[in-house]
């Protein structure tokens, strides 16, 4: 029996690993309908239980307690980008890697994750949670790309922190969220972009939003 989930969980990792590499070597050549269709697939590989991201939570210390199952798909969709970007800021990509090419895949990227946070439904347990990682995941690819093509994820962040103070003023928010600062996470997310300019805003942007929903 052990035997046999070990083989599951090396399964597991071979999927994983072979999809990354492959979406690192093809979503960036592709237009915004082909990178639609790649996305597509791997969400209904996750879906169908073939294809498991392993998900590292984002400037979070503890998980609130609803079934994370709920999120896993927007998460891991989420968390997989993150790996491919900070893939492609690798040293060895360096040399295929241009301008024109982290324009293109920083653009696709933030359409993908505000369409994933537009298709929430709401009212979810787990939305709260949901939309705060995508931002934190946003900030985590912000420090990771060329600071001259931040333009799109830095409005993404702009406009997550937007349905986040929605959510607040809403109080469609957990108990879990409501006994820890959520700001706390937001802001130790913020830290790591690099740009003075782009942190001061986002942080601006944060204290208005906490300001408005008190």
């Amino acid at each position: 029996m052990v035997q046999n989930l070990l083989r599951e969980q090396l399964m597991e990792c071979d999927i994983h690993k072979a999809i990354l590499t492959s979406a690192v070597q093809v979503l960036p050549q592709c237009t915004s309908v082909e990178w639609q269709r790649v996305i597509s697939v791997i969400q209904q590989l996750m879906h169908d239980g073939i294809l498991r991201v392993p998900y590292r939570t984002r400037f979070l210390n503890q998980l609130p307690f609803f079934p994370v199952q709920d999120c896993m798909i927007p998460l891991s969709t989420c968390q997989l980008l993150t790996s491919i970007f900070e893939i492609l800021s690798n040293q060895d990509c360096v040399k295929w890697t241009s301008v024109s090419l982290w324009q293109h895949v920083t653009k696709l990227y933030a359409a993908t994750i505000k369409n994933l946070a537009e298709q929430l439904p709401a009212g979810t347990p787990s939305l709260f949670l949901i939309m705060t990682q995508l931002f934190c995941h946003s900030c985590q690819v912000l420090s990771t790309i060329p600071t001259d093509v931040t333009d799109h994820v830095f409005v993404l962040s702009l406009e997550l922190l937007n349905i986040i103070q929605e959510l607040k003023s809403t109080n469609q928010r957990t108990e879990w969220f409501e006994l820890t600062n959520s700001n706390v996470d937001l802001i130790s997310a913020i830290n790591i972009v690099p740009g003075n300019e782009q942190r001061k805003r986002l942080l601006q942007k944060l204290r208005s939003t906490t300001s408005n929903s008190s």
